[in-house]
């Protein structure tokens, strides 16, 4: 690939990954807040830790453990960068003060960061979360089937979205929840859709099978959720477990902009639209992939990042610094060997 092929591994102790479970795990990069000269991140672990780390070298700064009992599937930073959310198996979404004004000395221990509430209400693990606005507010989705807008001020549900199960035996699992804006959001199901709900009415907005027709019951789950921005009207890009990427148009929803495909049955985990170019989607999968996709009228692959050894890839992140060239862009990677990596991809080597 034309990038650098790993910058650095950040390599967790061997009980513990990344990733937070078989089927999610999270690295949150901080788009808003720099502390002093470094970027910070995120990771999430099955040991039920949450850990913020510089992402220029890998440095743990910041140790969030014994709090979450069981895995960690999901972390946020809050806008102000001073502040994190995370959720976990045991149903819980916790806020994290990581107070990141003082940092430890290289190859020191990371400081303790302060757990300042819990948020209790999911009847199942916590899939995903997500901020909305400035913070006043959070989103998380559960294996209950249920999307929660929380309450930060007063730890309390605001609103709860259901959607009708199959039947009372079974309970399919909402996997993904983005935030749009202060007044949307879309979440991502085991049944094949997607639904987009205003947060202003509080009602469901749009609901859209998003799964390929021919998936059959075990392919139809939607793995993850993400919009595009630069487009004329909300845009939705969606990762399949039957190894579909999606992109579909809010207004003309059954009519799909774009529908690719890498390998079947290799599922897409985590997406997100690069940082650099507005038409390309970066997609990880479960065979240790992280495709960039360019969704022009042809789509196509414009590069791998490859290291993981097919160990699944759960989650990516990608982020542009500035002192970079503006066909550069750093991309994240975290997947179930428990390492992250650093790409610095040239986007100049890639055609369009």
């Amino acid at each position: 690939t034309p990038a650098d092929r790993v910058k650095y591994k950040h390599k967790l102790s061997k009980e513990e990954h990344c990733v937070a479970s078989e089927d999610y795990g999270s690295v949150a990069e901080d788009e808003s807040a720099y502390f002093d000269t470094w970027r910070g991140c995120l990771s999430a672990s099955t040991n039920g830790s949450v850990r913020c780390f510089k992402s220029d070298h890998g440095q743990v700064v910041r140790d969030c453990s014994e709090q979450h009992k069981g895995d960690v599937n999901a972390v946020r930073f809050f806008p102000s960068g001073q502040i994190a959310l995370s959720g976990g198996s045991d149903a819980q979404l916790k806020i994290w003060l990581l107070d990141l004004k003082a940092t430890p000395t290289t190859n020191s221990k990371p400081f303790l960061a302060q757990c300042v509430t819990s948020l209790v209400g999911h009847g199942a693990a916590v899939t995903a979360c997500d901020i909305v606005g400035r913070g006043k507010r959070v989103a998380s989705t559960s294996r209950d089937g249920q999307a929660i807008v929380w309450d930060v001020s007063t730890q309390q549900p605001i609103t709860t979205f259901k959607f009708e199960q199959p039947n009372q035996w079974q309970t399919l699992a909402i996997d993904d929840v983005h935030v749009i804006d202060e007044h949307s959001l879309v979440t991502a199901s085991q049944d094949g859709f997607v639904r987009l709900y205003d947060l202003r009415t509080n009602q469901l907005a749009l609901q859209q099978l998003a799964a390929l027709p021919s998936s059959g019951v075990d392919e139809r789950a939607l793995h993850c959720v993400r919009s595009l921005s630069g487009r004329a009207a909300t845009t939705l890009a969606v990762g399949c477990a039957s190894g579909a990427l999606q992109v579909l148009d809010t207004r003309r929803p059954e009519e799909l902009l774009h529908s690719v495909r890498r390998q079947r049955n290799v599922a897409v985990n985590d997406l997100q639209q690069s940082a650099v170019h507005g038409d390309k989607i970066w997609a990880a999968t479960n065979d240790g992939q992280c495709t960039l996709w360019s969704l022009t009228d042809t789509p196509s692959i414009q590069a791998q990042l490859t290291g993981s050894d097919m160990d699944p890839l759960y989650t990516l992140q990608a982020y542009r610094e500035p002192a970079d060239a503006s066909d550069v862009e750093r991309v994240l990677t975290a997947g179930y060997d428990g390492v992250i990596r650093h790409y610095r991809f040239h986007h100049k080597h890639t055609s369009n």
